[in-house]
C-alpha cells in the first residue's frame, strides 16, 4: 500500500505522455517502426546488465571456487557492496538531471572498460577489505549507469510505443546477456584457465555500450526544452 501510495504521488505530478491514438497492436508496431530504438536500448543497457550479474550475482561463486573465500564471507561482502549500489544508483540519476545523461553514462562505460581488470584483481585478493573495494568500484560504475539509464530510455523512445519498446528491449537484453553472464564466466574460466576472463567479457560489453552512446544525441536538453515549451 505504501509503495502504491508513493507511485500515485509521483505519477500525479507528471505530464500525460500517452498518445490516445496508440495502435491496437503495439508490439507489432514497435518491431516494425522502432526496432532501431530497441537495438539502441539494448546497447545502452548491455554493460550494466552483464556487469550487475557478473559482479553481484556470480561473484560469490567466483570468490568461493577460484580463491577459496568462505561463502559466508563472500556473501557478506556482496551484501555490503549491493547496499552501496542502492546509494550510487539514485546518485547517477541525480547527476544526470544536472549535467546530462551522456556524460554520466559515458563516464560509467569508459570507467568500466578501464577499471574492470584492476577491480577484478582487487576482488581476487585474499584481503576482505580489498575484495570489498573491488566490488565497491563496480557498485559505483553500475550504479551511475543504472541511475542515468532509467530517464534515458524514456527520452529516446516515442510515447505511443514507449512501454512496449522499453520493456521488450530491456528485459530481453537482461535475460540473454545479463542472465547468462555467470554461465559465460564459468565457461570462459574453464576453457582458458584465466580467472580474469570475466573482466574481459565485461570490457567487451562496455565497448558496446560506449559505442552506442557515442552515436546517441544528448536527450536531457531536448527533454528540458520540451518541458519548457509545454509549460509556456
Amino acid at each position: 500500500i505504501g509503495i502504491a501510495g508513493l507511485a500515485f504521488f509521483f505519477r500525479s505530478g507528471l505530464e500525460e505522455a500517452i498518445d490516445h491514438g496508440e495502435p491496437d497492436l503495439p508490439l507489432k508496431k514497435a518491431f516494425q517502426t522502432e526496432w532501431r530504438t530497441m537495438l539502441r536500448i539494448a546497447g545502452i543497457v548491455m554493460m550494466a546488465s552483464v556487469g550487475f550479474y557478473m559482479m553481484f550475482v556470480y561473484v560469490t561463486t567466483y570468490l568461493s571456487e577460484q580463491f577459496g573465500v568462505p561463502m559466508a564471507t563472500a556473501l557478506e561482502i556482496d551484501t555490503a557492496a549491493m547496499a552501496a549500489l542502492l546509494v550510487f544508483t539514485p546518485l547517477g540519476g541525480w547527476l544526470s538531471d544536472r549535467i546530462g545523461r551522456k556524460p554520466i553514462l559515458l563516464t560509467a562505460s569508459i570507467g568500466c572498460f578501464v577499471l574492470a581488470i584492476p577491480l577484478l584483481l582487487a576482488i581476487g585478493h585474499d584481503d576482505p577489505k580489498l575484495i570489498f573495494l573491488g566490488q565497491l568500484g563496480f557498485a559505483v560504475i553500475i550504479g551511475l549507469s543504472g541511475g542515468a539509464n532509467a530517464a534515458t530510455l524514456v527520452e529516446i523512445t516515442k510515447a505511443p510505443y514507449r512501454c512496449t519498446v522499453i520493456s521488450v528491449a530491456y528485459n530481453v537484453t537482461l535475460a540473454i546477456f545479463g542472465g547468462t553472464a555467470p554461465m559465460v564466466a564459468t565457461w570462459l574460466i574453464a576453457n582458458t584457465g584465466d580467472v580474469l576472463t570475466p573482466g574481459y567479457y565485461v570490457m567487451v560489453m562496455a565497448v558496446i555500450t560506449t559505442l552506442t552512446l557515442a552515436f546517441m544525441p544528448e536527450t536531457f536538453q531536448k527533454e528540458l526544452d520540451r518541458s519548457k515549451t509545454v509549460k509556456s
